[in-house]
């Protein structure tokens, strides 16, 4: 049972009932809470699975653990530990990380641009660590699938004028691609400046799915898309003069980490990953917000756009 102060849960054969130590974070597939208890030794973060809540957690219970071995060895870079399962509840047990995330740093007035770019240069590492993971054979992207994902079930709807043009360019612009080897890896699959803390000198990433293997363009994609669009939020907007530099200093850092950045593959997935957004923007559980930016999501659009004309 979860309260607006407690969550009742049961583990070891005992119940037992948590305190809620502030805001909730929410996302698409969980909500987690920040907890204490003193069979956990402390502070912790408490995840509710919101989808398949059963097989779901105990996948990313088991993912996290080999995550948690593979970064051995990667000074100043590692996962979060993974402390307790509870199928039956949809629930996982981690390790508290007491740190900032990059959201928080871009948009703090007192980060410079200097600062700014370390802190998106360490992300960058972070995740081509993480992607070398799990390797698959590379291969290209699944464009007329994906392109499909987009059509609403409903005829009517695909009259829309914006979403024809959308079909359209991704349609038009998918022979670009032809040839193209994209990197199959471990996906995170949430992959953005809030899910990256930072803390104690080390950079640690949370909320991972790490549930399937695809292109890393899917991980890179998400992560600048939402770099970009934290500039339009009321505290990030010093980053619109700053975002085109974090960007390109991020997919260098990853380059240079050892990963590999097909183009025009990114531009063609971002400019994807952005149209479901605005043309589903119930999808990712945060419907009031992806449709108050909506105007800045289309402005965004436009700019790949004219970058995959063919």
């Amino acid at each position: 049972m979860i309260s607006a102060e407690k969550l009742d849960i049961r583990f070891d054969g005992q119940d037992a009932s948590l305190p809620i130590l502030g805001k909730p974070r929410e996302s698409r597939n969980a909500v987690v809470y920040h907890s204490r208890h003193a069979r956990f030794g402390g502070e912790v973060a408490v995840k509710r699975v919101l989808h398949d809540a059963d097989s779901g957690v105990i996948e990313q219970y088991d993912a996290i653990r080999r995550l948690n071995s593979a970064f051995q060895g990667a000074d100043g870079y590692r996962t979060v530990k993974p402390i307790l399962v509870i199928p039956e509840s949809g629930i996982l047990v981690l390790e508290w990380i007491d740190g900032r995330s990059l959201q928080e740093l871009l948009f703090d007035q007192a980060t410079t641009y200097d600062q700014a770019v370390a802190y998106v240069e360490r992300a960058a590492r972070w995740l081509s660590i993480f992607h070398r993971t799990e390797v698959l054979p590379p291969c290209p992207l699944s464009c007329e699938s994906l392109v499909k994902r987009l059509l609403p079930s409903d005829p009517v709807a695909r009259l829309h004028p914006i979403r024809r043009r959308i079909h359209k360019l991704l349609t038009d612009s998918a022979p670009l691609l032809a040839g193209h080897d994209v990197p199959q890896v471990l996906v995170h699959g949430d992959y953005k400046p809030a899910n990256v803390l930072y803390g104690d000198h080390e950079t640690i990433a949370i909320d991972i799915a790490a549930r399937h293997c695809g292109p890393n363009v899917a991980d890179l994609g998400h992560f600048i898309n939402c770099l970009r669009m934290d500039a339009y939020q009321p505290r990030g907007l010093r980053l619109l003069r700053w975002r085109g530099h974090l960007a390109k200093a991020f997919l260098a850092a990853y380059v240079a980490a050892g990963g590999d950045v097909p183009e025009p593959d990114l531009t063609w997935y971002r400019f994807h990953q952005l149209a479901r957004l605005w043309l589903y923007p119930g999808k990712n559980g945060r419907r009031g917000a992806s449709l108050a930016l909506g105007p800045c999501i289309l402005l965004e659009m436009a700019s790949l756009g004219r970058r995959l004309k063919p």
